[in-house]
Parts: structure tokens; C-alpha cells; sequence
């Protein structure tokens, strides 16, 4: 596996709830993103993000973290890997599509079906 570290290097970000600019850091998270695969080897980033402080005392949401821009929020997977498995599971979908985005190293979890009773 290639393991890449990555920091953010913003000094500020706008609040994702309420959009007010913030420069207060109040700590770092890290995320783990798995990406394509790169000459046979998984490659997973290892990002640090920074979490601001919103200075809005009327919005609930108190802390933020800054946007990244190789993934969603909360998502485990980049992008461009994310489109990849949405082309090979449209193309062979199921078990096929599994076996073949394993081969080609990319993270890949065991497909699963669940019947409606």
C-alpha cells in the first residue's frame, strides 16, 4: 500500500452551515481517502484537516472542518475512484465488477444482497 500524507495549508474557511468566514482554528482531524490505484499499489491519503471555530453565536453548529476537495464530506473514497466503481458496477455489475476492481487494486468491499421479504 502507498500511503501519502497531505495537510491543509488554509488559513481560514467559511462555515458550512451558516457561510460566515472563520480564521479561528480549533483543532485537526484526520481522514483517511482511498484513491486509484497507482502502478499496482493501493494508495490511500492521509489528510489532516483543520476544524474552525464559527465565530456566528446565533447558528448551532459551533465547529467546522475545512473542505476538501479530492472528496465529499464524510466519504471514504476519492472521487475519481468513486467514478470508477460507479462505471464498472453500471457496466458488470455485482460479483463480476468485484472481482475486477480487486484485481486492478482498488478498495472494493464484498458485494452483498439483501432480498425484500
Amino acid at each position: 500500500m502507498l500511503t501519502v500524507s497531505l495537510r491543509c495549508q488554509c488559513h481560514g474557511a467559511a462555515c458550512t452551515g451558516c457561510g460566515m468566514s472563520s480564521s479561528r482554528i480549533h483543532g485537526i482531524d484526520e481522514r483517511q481517502i482511498h484513491d486509484l490505484a497507482c502502478h499496482g499499489f493501493r494508495v490511500c491519503l492521509h489528510a489532516n484537516v483543520r476544524r474552525f471555530r464559527c465565530a456566528n453565536l446565533a447558528f448551532d453548529r459551533q465547529t467546522f472542518a475545512a473542505p476538501l476537495s479530492l472528496a465529499m464530506p464524510y466519504q471514504r473514497r476519492s472521487q475519481r475512484l468513486q467514478k470508477v466503481h460507479a462505471q464498472v458496477g453500471l457496466a458488470l455489475s455485482g460479483l463480476p465488477s468485484a472481482r475486477l476492481l480487486r484485481h486492478q487494486n482498488c478498495v472494493c468491499k464484498k458485494a452483498g444482497y439483501k432480498t425484500a421479504a
